[in-house]
């Protein structure tokens, strides 16, 4: 028959097997944050509930002392293990300092000296212990047990009880469930602790039944284990994630699952808590443009637009990697810190992108230049007149090493128009104390011209109230100017597309509607001629308003042509009956540029040459040194219509539509080149195309 010692001993072995499925959770994620201290936790409460089962079975004197010693051992490791649960759980990592671990573990040390010397002080057990008749060490505690032992023991189940409670209060989803199951656990554990010493459930003198209430607190943490996926899903990034936060933010693990989503995120895609613990696919569906595919160790930004019920919205993207300390063989030592997360920012920035020329005037931004992408900052002592550039700025002025910087060479690095501007600007925030701002051009070191805005503010000594000195930015804004002016093209494109459909396509329609009516009444040929001249006049003006439409603002198919051919084949289909052409361009030379548009551009030039003056007539195509140019023999072009005959529509004659000349300039702007009209020799026009890349190839004869 089984005695009761031992039928206590069978029971304390049993219950430790859901801390042993706790212990395999643990190893299994030993990679995982707090993975290490709930495995020494895990055979701490083994060990506790063995060590007890071990001397109620052998039933020697000597040999439960030493079991009783280890089971000291087994009860510090459990403190000890749950509460660097409860500081990884909460990254609390300053706690794993080795000061920190060795002031924690001084008590534990002390444990086993005092322990194993018992038979010489009788600190940690009074000489009232005593053997039973069974065979079995019934102990006394003494001081030492009662004042540092317990009081070292319950200080730290406290603090960490306290860490759980404080991260429970910023916590939500599944992580709120986390910790509510984490603290219940320990509630068991601490209550069946105090209820066994103060004698409540304690069966007899020699069963410590604590370890029967560990092993509900192992099914407790089964359960946060396989339900709320504990170790898996992992608080990494909560610090960083401040609930009222204007941005969105979530948070993504190594398997793609939302570990984290703050307030503006869950608004922003409409999700709930739920979200936590789901892939991020799904929590996050209609808006994976912006998911990284894997799990990334490079920083990354970009911006996205969403249509949502046709209205766009504009996504500010940023992905940053979320790096964790990896623990190493031992508890004391520590990898490489290894990416375990990514942390997306996404920023609303709709209002911002519909007010961006206010949001570019922010003085806000300007006080953070060094944070931003194409800011250079700058600072001049007022004083001593030194100025001082930010790594930046000397990189968007493109000086060199051994540049001397002083007020004056910064100021030439603006064009003398605008240098007086920033000058001025400069002496008044010295003389009144007043910011100042201006939109100029540049021209770096290397001759490049850019667009920049400069900002300026004053920095005043609170003591004398003096400007001491002046801190400013210098924003490039080329690429900003560039788009401006390509919409700016754009819309008056769209203008002139819109007046020759509303207006000059009109008329040559009118009119043919009008004799058509007066054909079919009359069948006079006459009438039927006119409508057809009124049809080819609108062919004329389509096909015109085509060769608008392919020049476009600028010009990126281009190829190296031969340009004596060009010639020869725009004047074949130019239409010039009358004219003769001197083409004087060398054999071997070349032009790069779009072929279909400069042959336009000839086509262009020869018809308007031959349908405003009088036949017999010469055209003549030649390079004056690296300029081509395109001359003639008739009457010339007064003057004061130079300025205007590029314009949209313009024309001194009643059968032409005035697009030719201005499909030439769009055409030669398009390519980043200039057209000028002078005098002929004799009196005729002369156009010159300057700023083409024309070359000379040698010609050789067989």
């Amino acid at each position: 028959m089984v005695s009761t010692p031992d039928l206590w001993a069978i029971v304390l072995t049993l219950v430790t097997i859901p801390t042993i499925a706790v212990l395999w959770g643990a190893i299994k994620n030993k990679d995982k944050r707090a993975a290490y201290p709930l495995a020494l936790f895990s055979v701490g409460v083994i060990g506790w509930s063995l060590s007890i089962a071990l001397g109620l079975w052998i039933k020697n004197p000597e040999l439960t002392r030493a079991s009783v010693n280890f089971r000291n051992l087994f009860v510090d490791m459990t403190v000890f293990g749950w509460f660097y649960v409860a500081a990884e759980y909460t990254q609390r990592d300053w706690l794993k300092q080795p000061k920190y671990l060795l002031a924690i573990g001084l008590v534990p040390i002390f444990d086993q000296l005092l322990g194993w010397t018992n038979h010489l002080h009788h600190l940690m057990y009074t000489s009232q212990t005593r053997v039973t008749t069974e065979g079995i060490l019934i102990t006394a505690p003494g001081p030492y047990f009662w004042y540092i032992h317990a009081v070292w023991t319950y200080l730290f189940l406290a603090l960490a009880g306290v860490l759980l409670l404080d991260e429970l209060r910023g916590a939500s989803g599944i992580y709120r469930k986390q910790c509510l199951t984490l603290l219940g656990g320990q509630a068991v554990g601490w209550t069946s602790s105090i209820l066994w010493l103060t004698g409540v459930t304690a069966p007899n003198e020699y069963v410590d039944t604590v370890p029967i209430g560990l092993s509900i607190t192992g099914l407790i943490f089964l359960f946060a284990l396989f339900r709320f996926d504990f170790l898996e899903i992992a608080p990494v990034a909560r610090e960083t994630l401040v609930e009222d936060m204007r941005d969105g933010v979530v948070a993504l693990d190594a398997n793609r699952r939302v570990i984290d989503i703050n307030n503006q995120a869950r608004k922003l895609f409409d999700v709930g808590d739920d979200a936590v613990g789901t892939t991020a696919e799904k929590a996050l569906d209609g808006y994976t443009e912006l998911l990284p595919e894997t799990i990334d160790s490079d920083p990354k930004s970009s911006e996205i637009t969403l249509t949502e019920d046709g209205e766009k919205r504009f996504l500010d993207i940023t992905i940053s990697p979320v790096y964790e300390e990896q623990t190493g063989p031992d508890i004391l030592s520590r990898n490489e810190p290894e990416v375990v997360a990514n942390l997306i920012v996404v920023r609303d920035i709709t209002k911002q992108r519909q007010r961006q020329q206010e949001l570019e005037r922010s003085k806000e931004l300007l006080s953070h230049t060094q944070q931003l992408a194409d800011v250079g900052g700058w600072e001049l002592d007022v004083d001593s007149g030194n100025i001082r550039w930010t790594d930046k700025l000397e990189d968007m002025a493109e000086i060199s090493s051994n540049f001397e910087l002083t007020r004056e060479t910064a100021l030439e690095f603006y064009p003398p128009s605008d240098r007086e501007k920033v000058s001025t600007g400069i002496q008044q925030c010295i003389d009144k104390a007043e910011s100042f701002e201006c939109l100029t051009q540049a021209v770096t070191e290397a001759g490049d011209q850019r667009w920049v805005r400069t900002y300026g503010t004053p920095h005043v000594d609170p003591e004398t109230q003096e400007v001491t000195k002046v801190r400013g930015a210098v924003l490039d804004v080329t690429e900003q100017r560039e788009r401006q002016q390509a919409l700016q093209r754009q819309n008056e494109r769209l203008d002139q597309f819109a007046s020759v459909v509303s207006h000059d396509l009109r008329n040559p329609l009118g009119i043919a509607e009008t004799y058509l009516d007066f054909a079919r009444e009359t069948g006079d040929p006459e009438d039927f001629e006119t409508v057809e001249s009124a049809l080819d006049r609108m062919d004329d003006m389509i096909d015109e308003l085509l060769t608008m439409a392919q020049a476009g603002t600028t010009v990126e198919d281009t190829e190296q042509i031969a340009l004596p051919e060009l010639v020869s084949e725009a004047w074949k289909t130019a239409g010039t009956d009358g004219a003769t052409i001197e083409n004087t361009v060398p054999n071997g030379t070349t032009i790069k540029g779009n072929r279909s548009l400069l042959r336009t551009v000839f086509e262009n030039l020869f018809r308007n040459t031959v349908d405003h003056n009088e036949t017999p007539l010469t055209v003549r195509v030649g390079i004056d040194q690296t300029n081509l140019f395109v001359e003639d023999t008739g009457a010339g072009i007064p003057p004061d219509q130079r300025d205007d005959i590029f314009e949209h529509g313009f024309t001194t004659g009643d059968d032409t539509t005035g697009l030719g000349l201005s499909i030439v300039s769009d055409v030669i702007n398009a390519h980043d080149w200039e057209i000028t009209v002078t005098d002929e020799a004799s009196g005729g026009a002369r156009f010159e195309i300057t700023g083409a890349e024309i070359s000379q190839q040698p010609v050789t004869h067989d």
